[in-house]
């Protein structure tokens, strides 16, 4: 059993922003319920297919139960009602004033469940002079700042390659969600992604406050840390590293039999980054007289950090995700089974699942209206699926 065991959570979003959010509290253990219109959820219909069912919602749906629900019906508004009544959080990431004007605000809910959680997630926030705009991950990831630092050294700002602006705003939702039900008390929790990527910036803003620095796309470098990024070894296959402190940086050169550059000019981390130049020129040079197995096994003898650049084949394929069942099996209804990523949390009383289910649209709609209404009220009220 998952620590969210017995939270029941009503998940009124789409696309691939916020349910994020909600499949983490499923698979913490939360019953989620998706909630979405009769032509499903957008991303239903997004990517590449197996067996008409998309990966993209998949990869962040998993675990939930699918109710039809058009909030404008009056009659399944008032379904809603009463799923509120027992709900313990409502998340979504409709456009701002939309959820108020179907009488589904967070004052509206708050008059029929005192203790609510509410989570709403929108590009640029509720306040503020683009609050209400149009916005999806490539816009924020463009406001934010965080584009201009990523691209190849001197070159143009790149997008990052996956949709890092939806991911960051779904964690964050999360962690106000589950913070706000630790409280005990009713909470509306709003976060922007605006907000969630700027805030992971990292330094970024500190650095330009202290020093007027502006950030610039530097590849695999890194503007003040040296040696940073990959390097070619001697039978041209490439591993990237990251040493930051001085004694890394002895342990690092000497496993690759030059202690000697760890002295004089190399010996500070602020003169390895005003040595830029040169220091890489003698770390490429040591690279180049080793092969890589060679030199993975000599910076696991002094544990010298470096990695391997996997593409997407080789790490899904690794023994070390298997190992961390990491890749799991979603399974449909009809038997179709999706791999997709599994769970990095790893609990002490939680089962590390490998296994999960994931509904078609509108799949649960009868079963769960019939938990509130009852079974005839529930059949009067969606026809269409008997």
């Amino acid at each position: 059993m998952g620590p969210l065991t017995g939270y029941k959570v009503l998940d009124l979003t789409r696309t691939e922003a916020v349910p994020f959010a909600t499949m983490i509290m499923a698979d913490l253990g939360a019953e989620v319920i998706k909630l979405e219109p009769s032509a499903g959820d957008p991303s239903r219909n997004q990517g590449i297919k197996k067996n008409g069912y998309s990966a993209a919602y998949t990869s962040v749906n998993r675990g939930k139960k699918s109710v039809f629900m058009d909030l404008a019906n009056e009659e399944q508004r008032a379904l809603f009602y009463e799923m509120v009544k027992t709900a313990d959080a409502v998340v979504h990431n409709a456009e701002p004033g939309e959820m108020e004007a179907l009488g589904c605000g967070y004052e509206d809910l708050l008059k029929i469940n005192p203790k609510i959680v509410y989570t709403v997630v929108t590009p640029y926030g509720e306040e503020g002079p683009l609050a209400g705009i149009a916005g999806n991950d490539t816009t924020v990831l463009a406001y934010s700042g965080l584009m201009s630092m990523v691209g190849d050294l001197g070159g143009e700002p790149q997008r990052v390659g996956v949709n890092i602006s939806d991911t960051i705003s779904a964690f964050y939702a999360c962690i106000g969600t589950l913070a706000a039900l630790y409280s005990g008390e009713s909470r509306k929790v709003s976060v922007s992604e605006l907000d969630a990527v700027f805030a992971a910036n990292e330094a970024a803003a500190i650095r330009y406050d202290m020093a007027g620095a502006i950030p610039k796309p530097q590849g695999n470098k890194h503007p003040s840390t040296v040696p940073f990024g990959n390097y070619t070894c001697k039978d041209g296959r490439e591993l990237i590293v990251n040493i930051t402190t001085d004694d890394q940086f002895r342990n690092f050169v000497t496993a690759m039999d030059a202690p000697e550059v760890a002295e004089g000019k190399f010996s500070t981390a602020s003169e390895r980054v005003n040595l830029r130049d040169e220091t890489e020129k003698v770390i490429s040079g040591l690279f180049a007289k080793f092969d890589s197995e060679d030199l993975k096994k000599r910076f696991d003898a002094v544990n010298a950090p470096y990695g391997v650049i996997n593409e997407v084949d080789m790490i899904s394929e690794s023994e070390h995700i298997a190992a961390r069942n990491m890749l799991v099996d979603v399974t449909y209804p009809d038997g179709t089974v999706i791999k997709t990523a599994g769970t990095p949390l790893k609990m002490t009383d939680m089962e590390d699942r490998t296994s999960f289910t994931a509904s078609p649209a509108g799949y649960d709609t009868l079963a769960v209206a019939a938990e509130y209404i009852g079974e005839e009220k529930a059949r009067a009220l969606y026809p269409e699926l008997l």
